[in-house]
């Protein structure tokens, strides 16, 4: 058994006791290296990299205020009224900053995610963990063609990255870690 919650309320201390079961989720990571045919297509993909650093600056900076996230789609708040939309793309992260929050469907998240990958090595989905570490701190972001990183001062650099689930390859995870 393990503790999931103590509070103290009053003079009585409420224990909350339960029992983890971890949720095991075979995936692979869902990237391939780009590979470009002609200088003029390079330059073109290095083109649409500018327009994203363009769109980051809009909330490089900016504090947390929030975030919405399903699984799929991630939304987070900033103090500017902005909002940095991630989910999974074709073989990369896709993301925009906009000015409107997006609705997202609502999906409910299992609390404890082990992700399970083809050379058998096991990783727990701390999304929670380390979204709730970005609140109310002025992050930055930088993107590759592919990924997608945030980080704030004195804290790592955390990489966004797409799993497929191996048992329904038509769903993606967005998944967050330590890179």
């Amino acid at each position: 058994m393990n503790l999931l919650k103590m509070t103290n309320i009053g003079k009585t201390i409420c224990l909350v006791v339960g029992i983890s079961m971890n949720n095991f989720i075979k995936v692979e990571q869902d990237y391939a290296l780009n590979q470009y045919d002609t200088l003029s297509k390079a330059i073109d993909a290095g083109k649409s990299n500018i327009e994203l650093k363009v769109k980051s600056k809009l909330i490089n900076g900016q504090v947390v205020l929030g975030y919405q996230f399903n699984g799929t789609t991630l939304s987070i708040g900033f103090t500017n009224d902005k909002y940095l939309v991630i989910s999974p793309g074709n073989y990369c992260i896709t993301w925009d900053v906009v000015d409107k929050a997006p609705i997202i469907e609502n999906r409910p998240l299992e609390q404890r995610v082990i992700f399970e990958f083809p050379n058998n090595k096991r990783a727990k989905w701390e999304w929670e963990e380390i979204l709730d570490s970005f609140v109310g701190k002025q992050v930055a972001i930088s993107s590759s063609d592919q990924f997608l990183f945030i980080f704030s001062r004195d804290s790592s650099e955390f990489m966004f990255e797409s799993l497929v689930d191996q048992d329904n390859v038509n769903f993606k995870y967005l998944n967050i870690s330590e890179s």
